[in-house]
């Protein structure tokens, strides 16, 4: 959802200022996650987690980007590797160290150890944002998208939210 205007923010605003917004808000709404008490504060946490990762996620891609064509190396792949590598990290502690009464000190934890470490890299970047900065077009995104990929993608949309529904106990009969 937020994707389609993470590329203008980008450019905008530029990559260090989304990263140096983007985690503080990222490490803040991951630790409410634990204080969510109801379906609508869980709702809002988790939307504020998703539009706050997108922007990072992408600030991130385009940096690596932008390395690559200063430095004429492949990283992305790499980067990506270590995405992989922190999530299922980040599943394996999650999954060992499950209890209810530990889920937010462990949240509180893990995000606390690791805001310190992404402010001290966000520091460390080099600076390339006037590397490959093309504008971005002021016409609607969709229309730039070839229809059957449109199609896949709700497609994708449905599967996801009748695998959630699913989820839900009362539907487990």
């Amino acid at each position: 959802m937020t994707l389609p205007f993470a590329g203008k923010m980008a450019n905008t605003f530029g990559i260090r200022k989304i990263l140096y917004i983007g985690f503080p808000v990222y490490f803040f709404s991951i630790i409410l996650i634990g204080q969510a008490n109801g379906l609508h504060s869980l709702f809002l946490v988790l939307f504020l987690v998703g539009v706050s990762m997108s922007l990072l996620t992408l600030a991130l891609n385009v940096h690596a980007g932008r390395i690559e064509k200063h430095t004429r190396r492949v990283i992305m792949n790499r980067c990506h590797g270590f995405w992989s590598l922190g999530i299922m990290t980040g599943s394996l502690l999650g999954s060992v160290l499950e209890s209810e009464s530990t889920v937010w000190l462990i949240l509180i934890i893990c995000a606390s150890a690791s805001f310190p470490l992404a402010l001290l890299l966000c520091v460390g970047l080099p600076s390339y944002e006037n590397v490959n900065s093309a504008d971005v077009s002021s016409t609607l995104v969709i229309s730039q998208f070839p229809a059957i990929l449109i199609g896949i993608c709700l497609f994708a949309f449905g599967i996801t939210m009748t695998e959630g529904a699913m989820a839900r106990p009362e539907c487990n009969n």
